[in-house]
């Protein structure tokens, strides 16, 4: 049996493979119930959890990881092996019916849509908060937060354009690395604008078009400021970016260059539900600033961004309500 690892309160091992291995790790684990979320099915390991009358559940199912035509099913299983999980949770209706034709009974399939890793709410200072807001007032405000100092012209460009139509709108700036504080205050200078930094006075000066941020700690008081947040790090090879769903579960419309990974699924979700915008360039940022000053647009984005926020959190909540049950039931007997 494969030498387990411990991490918090987590026992992490590899899963066995071959009938030996199944029946000493069913032996020496007794598990309760099979969660499956990733790979392949593993047709011998279902099998044996089956016959020792351990529920299972399939979660976040997509089509494209489900077995192969009945022609590649294992000889000693009749039917697909997803007929043997007590309860399957699809991520979309085309899996759901893909499962049914598949043998499992319909009442034992559900669509709970697609599943997200989603970061938890970055903390702050409400009382801050209120005092920054109350001295912001009417000032429109975006925040490019872990900027690399490859992408800091792109963002100033961004700036420069919008002042144009917007005199009095503020850009918070967080640098990737907070090493770099002197040389995005001298590229601001060069640039003309007039910046505030964030260490020196905890209010805006109405003068000032940059605010010039020196931690990340902050992002949570950010995040809930601004209307729209680009995500630094991606218009340029070799940054990296924060989770998209940090900006967007507290309510600002996200905005990011091609480079999106390790996050691009997320990414993929925002934009098509309309709650992100991807851009290939800094000239296409800039643009797209301009478009989204209007209050009315930038807010049926970040709501757009918020509901798929939501989504997520409710089909990770509907897997631990089944677990609860079938601990339960498996008590029970």
């Amino acid at each position: 049996m494969p030498a387990p690892t411990a991490r918090a309160d987590f026992i992490i091992t590899s899963q066995p493979v071959d009938a030996a291995e199944i029946t000493a790790f069913l032996d020496h684990w007794s598990p309760d119930l099979l969660i499956w979320m990733e790979g392949d099915l593993h047709a011998p390991l279902l099998k044996a959890t089956h016959l020792r009358g351990i529920s299972a559940l399939l979660v976040d199912a997509h089509s494209d990881r489900l077995p192969p035509l009945r022609a590649n099913w294992p000889l000693r299983l009749n039917s697909s092996p997803t007929t043997l999980f007590d309860r399957a949770l699809a991520s979309d209706g085309a899996t759901a019916r893909r499962l049914i034709r598949d043998g499992l009974p319909p009442a034992r399939v559900e669509v709970n849509g697609l599943l997200d890793s989603v970061p938890a709410a970055l903390p702050y200072n409400e009382a801050e908060r209120a005092d920054m807001a109350a001295d912001l007032g009417t000032r429109p405000v975006w925040l490019a937060a872990g900027v690399t100092l490859a992408e800091l012209p792109e963002v100033i460009l961004a700036q420069r354009s919008a002042l144009r139509s917007a005199h009095r709108l503020l850009l918070v700036l967080l640098p990737a690395d907070p090493k770099d504080e002197g040389a995005f205050a001298a590229a601001l200078g060069a640039a003309g604008l007039v910046y505030g930094l964030r260490a020196e006075d905890d209010s805006v000066d109405e003068t000032s078009s940059v605010l010039l941020a020196d931690s990340a700690i902050e992002l949570g008081l950010w995040y809930r400021l601004a209307s729209m947040t680009f995500m630094g790090g991606t218009l340029r090879p070799g940054g990296q970016s924060r989770h998209p769903f940090e900006p967007a579960a507290l309510g600002s419309a996200v905005l990011a260059g091609p480079n999106v990974q390790p996050f691009g699924a997320a990414y993929l979700r925002l934009e098509r539900a309309g709650g992100a915008r991807l851009l290939r360039s800094g000239e296409e940022l800039a643009a797209t600033i301009d478009q989204l000053l209007a209050p009315d647009k930038t807010a049926k984005m970040a709501l757009a961004a918020w509901q798929i926020t939501t989504t997520g959190a409710e089909g990770t909540n509907r897997i631990v309500d089944l677990v609860k049950l079938y601990l339960e039931r498996q008590g029970a007997a």
